[in-house]
């Protein structure tokens, strides 16, 4: 088996462009998993797409696993106000550290972009801890409009 390294070096020698960026984002992901600093540094070098949306991609990766270690690397990279980063770290972190999650939902993009992703956070939080997900939206700015959106949804789904 080839070792990350060489695996990359073997995706960027593809002569085909989107070949070659399949071939580099699945490096990424697999290199991700063992070793995701490297796997980062290699990918912001070496990626054929520009900074930000490789930002992303490593954000997106790192943060399904590690959402604290994202976290950190994206502080490190000085991308902490890119909304699009900030937005991948959220999505990916939301089912394993919601309390995380919510720690960056309001730098995610414009308020309507903020209000849709504290619902999304809200909706799967409260499942797993009710009282942290409410403790949330007491302080959330769209806690209100949350609240008065889904309740009726949720007696719905009891009164079934």
């Amino acid at each position: 088996m080839r070792s990350p390294q060489e695996a990359g070096e073997w995706a960027l020698s593809q002569e085909d462009k989107d070949e070659k960026k399949k071939l580099t984002d699945k490096v990424l992901q697999s290199w991700m998993r063992n070793n995701p600093q490297q796997a980062s540094d290699w990918y912001m070098n070496n990626s054929d797409v520009d900074s930000e949306k490789a930002a992303v991609k490593i954000t997106q990766s790192w943060a399904m696993n590690s959402p604290k270690e994202a976290a950190k690397w994206l502080e490190g990279q000085n991308l902490q106000d890119n909304p699009q980063v900030v937005k991948a770290l959220v999505q990916n972190s939301t089912w394993q550290d919601p309390q995380l999650a919510s720690q960056w939902v309001d730098k995610v993009g414009d308020e309507k972009e903020q209000e849709r992703m504290s619902k999304q956070l809200y909706s799967q939080w409260k499942h797993s801890d009710k009282k942290a997900a409410e403790k949330f939206l007491d302080e959330s700015p769209f806690g209100e409009d949350i609240r008065a959106e889904l309740e009726p949804k949720d007696k719905k789904k009891n009164h079934r």
